[in-house]
C-alpha cells in the first residue's frame, strides 16, 4: 500500500514538475465547476424554486427605476422551460470547464483551449435563452469578469503545458 501510494506523489512530482500557481488556479477551477454543476442540477430538477424566489419581488411596486427594472426582469423566470434549459446549459458548460481544469492539472494545453470554450459558451448561452433579461446581464457581466481573469492566469501557465 505504501509503495502504491508513494509511486502516486512520485508520478506528480515527476519530470515536468507543475507550478503552485497552475495547481492553485485548477483546484479553484475544480471547486468552482463542481459547484456549478451541482448548483445548475438543483434547479434543474427543482425549476420552482428559483420561480418561487422571483415571484416575492414582483409584489413590490415603488418609484425606484432600478427596482422596478428587476422586478420586470424576474417575470421572465416564471417560464420553468427557461430556467431548465439554463440549467441544463449551466451544467454542461461547468462540465467543460471542469475537464478543461483537470487536463491543465495533468499540464495538457487542450485543456486551456477547453476551459476558453467552456467560458465562452457559460456566457453565450444564458444570452440566447433570457436575450433581453437585465438580471442575466448583470449575472453575465460577473461570469465574463471571472472568465477573462481564470483565463489571463492561465495563459501565463501555458508554457508548462503540453
Amino acid at each position: 500500500m505504501s509503495e502504491t501510494f508513494n509511486e502516486f506523489f512520485d508520478e506528480i512530482k515527476g519530470k515536468d514538475k507543475r507550478s503552485t500557481f497552475l495547481t492553485v488556479l485548477c483546484i479553484l477551477t475544480f471547486i468552482g465547476s463542481t459547484l456549478a454543476i451541482f448548483q445548475q442540477g438543483y434547479i434543474y430538477y427543482k425549476p420552482e424554486t428559483q420561480y418561487a424566489n422571483s415571484s416575492n419581488m414582483n409584489k413590490t411596486k415603488t418609484d425606484n427605476k432600478f427596482v422596478n427594472k428587476m422586478a420586470a426582469a424576474m417575470e421572465e423566470f416564471k417560464d420553468l422551460g427557461k430556467i431548465q434549459n439554463n440549467a441544463m446549459f449551466g451544467m454542461l458548460t461547468a462540465i467543460i470547464t471542469l475537464t478543461g481544469g483537470i487536463l491543465m492539472f495533468k499540464q495538457n494545453k487542450k485543456g486551456f483551449y477547453l476551459y476558453i470554450a467552456g467560458c465562452f459558451l457559460s456566457i453565450l448561452i444564458p444570452f440566447l435563452i433570457y436575450p433581453d433579461n437585465f438580471i442575466i446581464k448583470l449575472g453575465l457581466a460577473f461570469n465574463l469578469f471571472i472568465c477573462i481573469v481564470f483565463c489571463i492566469m492561465y495563459a501565463f501557465c501555458l508554457k508548462e503545458m503540453k
